[in-house]
């Protein structure tokens, strides 16, 4: 090497300068084998300079040859792609034709889809060509997963830029026209095993168990591809994220608005896809939205509608039903320093402002804005905020608590038969009240004198008044905060005749001091009845004669002592009642008993319980967060009483509630103006009293 090309001497000719280290490399070893052949004479600086013209000619070549065969190679993978799109779409078009000609008719249902099979004479494979078609189409029509927006910042759980707007209506077609197929293969199978038909020897007998497990293939290869995506695509555990998630309550399917074509498959398939910031409250509204929030409305809802208001928007995200606006709510005075009277003022103040804005920018019937705290907020996250900070929710206007017109005919049928129940038992208890009475007793077994049932019809026109004014006194409040409500529901109660009724919500709340207004009205309207009626029927006992007392009912001295409230009451008016065994018959005037029915029934609604009276008014006053809190102790609590054996009550009405009131209500409009201090005031009362009412009197057993 040295004799020959060293670099210094392809320094020296600028070969290492223009062809850099590379060529000479090649240089060098082009001389060595040149050597090697014409053994140790040396070649002329002339013909080295031609041998490094010639390897160069040679690389420019084979360089040429390699791009010309990546070319070739190339066109020949576009043409196979390009062919085999062109048989896929071919074999597409021809399956869609089979599909067509197979579902074309008006009816179709399995028996007559089998016959069509039988008649057109199709065979296993065709027909699994047709569920891997529709079982596409269906996948189709639930959109994309990958983001398609220009201004898309990463991937968000439940943007509406992740995946296309879905269409349900086809999806919901193409999902009945699988199982169309798959029950009529099941009848061609059935058929085939009692005839021996094998449909001119292209049928074996087992098609409908191949299509449905073709068809699960299909689903399960979604699933994998799905979390496959979902878990590249988010940054953190996405597992614990769904799985935390999907623990939340969503509520009973039966009280979600517009799902008269949702299952709760559809909503599991959906609620993955819906961000962590979506209330509890407000999932069965989003996740069963047929209309979608306009992406112009929700980008104008921060540009033109937040901007120039005392909340300064700092970030905001959407979904397909839903969007939040995050920021920081600064008044226009006083800031930190302001008194709770006037915070609450400045916040329902804006919050109206905003509405207001909203209306004058024609966006009104269109959209509808909550004012709440931040769902996501967490204290043990979250260590710099004390509290969650206020956010803006924008839906849909079409979104709303379900309407009397969507329950559907077992809802129906349970609501009157539990009415036409609760007028039995009503009487029921009447009756029960006289039970104890000799001379009704005497007439009733002994005589079958039947007439003296009359008797019992003030207590059992009282009892059913009672929960009369109750909902009267709801719909007054309701009306005047702009409220709709529903026809309540009555709850039958041995005990006590009812429970109360369930009166639903048909609108948001338009703020927590309307939902607290709403909340009370009736019970308290109770309360007030009850305390009447109880205190008329002691003094009318204390001064009835003898004669009167033997028409009266008769309870025992231990119903006085169940409730600390009425034990309070006795030993005031009549305290040498409270004196006598708790098996001591008392007589007593009907008004006494139709207000003691009031009393525990009404106590019993004002229990901090789901969608309770008591519920919603926890709610009002202290926030969502809190009433699901109290929700979990008091049924806790009533479960212990329960099991113990020491509340038979506590048995029926906590079933009650378990079933159809535990879940959280309705959203409300405004969720951060706090009540008053007078509506604090009176709520405190009215839970001190439903305590006292439920409590035990010193030597009796209560009711909770």
């Amino acid at each position: 090497l040295h004799k020959f090309d060293s670099p210094g001497t392809c320094r020296k000719k600028s070969i290492w300068r223009n062809s850099g280290e590379q060529e000479v490399s090649k240089c060098c070893f082009t001389s060595l084998l040149y050597a090697t052949r014409d053994g140790s004479e040396e070649t002329s600086p002339t013909s080295r300079e031609t041998l490094v013209e010639k390897s160069r000619r040679e690389a420019a070549e084979l360089r040429q040859r390699a791009q010309q065969i990546l070319a070739e190679a190339n066109a020949a993978e576009m043409a196979l792609k390009e062919s085999r799109s062109m048989q896929q779409s071919r074999q597409t078009s021809e399956t869609d034709a089979f599909i067509e000609q197979l579902f074309g008719s008006k009816n179709c249902t399995p028996p007559v889809i089998a016959e069509k099979i039988i008649q057109e004479r199709w065979s296993q494979e065709q027909l699994v060509s047709a569920t891997e078609r529709l079982h596409e189409r269906r996948s189709e029509a639930l959109g994309s997963f990958a983001p398609s927006m220009d201004d898309y910042d990463g991937f968000q759980i439940g943007d509406v830029r992740n995946a296309a707007v879905i269409n349900s209506t086809e999806w919901q077609a193409m999902d009945g026209l699988l199982q169309s197929l798959v029950e009529a293969a099941f009848i061609l199978d059935k058929n085939y095993d009692e005839t021996g038909d094998d449909n001119n020897g292209r049928w074996s007998g087992r098609a409908g168990i191949a299509l449905s497990t073709r068809l699960k293939e299909l689903q399960r290869s979604d699933q994998k591809t799905f979390e496959r995506k979902y878990a590249t695509s988010t940054k953190n555990n996405s597992s614990d994220v769904v799985q935390g998630y999907t623990r939340q309550t969503l509520g009973s399917p039966s009280n979600s608005p517009n799902n008269r074509d949702m299952n709760m498959t559809n909503i599991m398939e959906l609620l993955p896809m819906v961000p962590l910031w979506v209330p509890a409250s407000f999932l069965p509204f989003v996740l069963i939205a047929k209309e979608k929030l306009d992406p112009n409305d929700a980008k104008a809802i921060r540009d033109k509608v937040l901007t120039g208001t005392e909340f300064f928007c700092t970030n905001w995200e959407r979904m397909p039903s839903a969007a939040i606006y995050r920021g920081n709510f600064r008044p226009q005075s006083g800031g930190d320093d302001l008194s709770p009277a006037e915070e609450r003022n400045q916040t329902a103040f804006f919050f109206h402002n905003v509405q207001q804005r909203l209306a004058l920018r024609g966006m009104a019937d269109r959209v509808q804005l909550f004012f709440l705290p931040d769902p996501e907020w967490r204290p043990n996250v979250n260590e710099r905020e004390s509290e969650p900070k206020p956010v803006i929710l924008a839906l849909p206007k079409v979104i709303e608590p379900e309407q009397a017109s969507e329950r559907g005919k077992t809802i129906k049928a349970v609501t009157g038969i539990s009415s036409m129940v609760t007028v039995f038992t009503a009487f029921a208890y009447a009756v029960a009240c006289y039970a104890l009475n000799t001379r009704f007793f005497e007439s009733v077994v002994n005589q079958n004198d039947f007439t003296v049932l009359v008797a019992c019809i003030p207590v059992f026109l009282g009892t059913l008044g009672v929960q009369a004014l109750h909902e009267v006194a709801h719909f007054v409040v309701a009306k005047k905060s702009g409220m709709k409500i529903g026809l309540p529901v009555l709850l039958p109660s041995l005990q006590l005749g009812t429970f109360g009724s369930i009166t639903p919500l048909r609108s948001f709340p338009p703020d927590r001091s309307a939902l607290l207004d709403f909340a009370l009205s009736g019970p308290m309207a109770t309360l007030a009845l009850s305390g009447l009626l109880m205190l008329g029927g002691i003094s009318a006992t204390l001064h009835a004669t003898a004669e009167q007392l033997s028409f009266f009912p008769v309870i025992p001295a231990a119903l006085l002592k169940c409730s600390f409230l009425t034990g309070s009451i006795m030993s005031m008016l009549a305290p040498k009642t409270m004196l006598v065994p708790l098996s001591q018959p008392i007589p007593i005037h009907p008004a006494f008993v139709v207000g003691f029915a009031g009393l525990i029934s009404s106590a019993l609604n004002l229990l901090p319980i789901g969608r309770l009276d008591g519920g919603r008014a926890c709610s009002a006053v202290f926030g969502s967060r809190f009433n699901s809190l109290m929700t979990l102790l008091t049924l806790s609590l009533m479960a212990i009483l329960s099991i113990s054996g020491s509340s038979t009550i506590a048995i029926f009405w906590g079933a009650l509630v378990v079933l159809f009131q535990r879940q959280p209500d309705i959203p409300i409009r405004n969720e951060i103006t706090e009540v008053d201090d007078v509506r604090f005031g009176v709520y405190t009362i009215s839970l001190v009293l439903a305590l006292l009412a439920l409590a035990p009197f010193p030597g009796g057993t209560g009711f909770l």
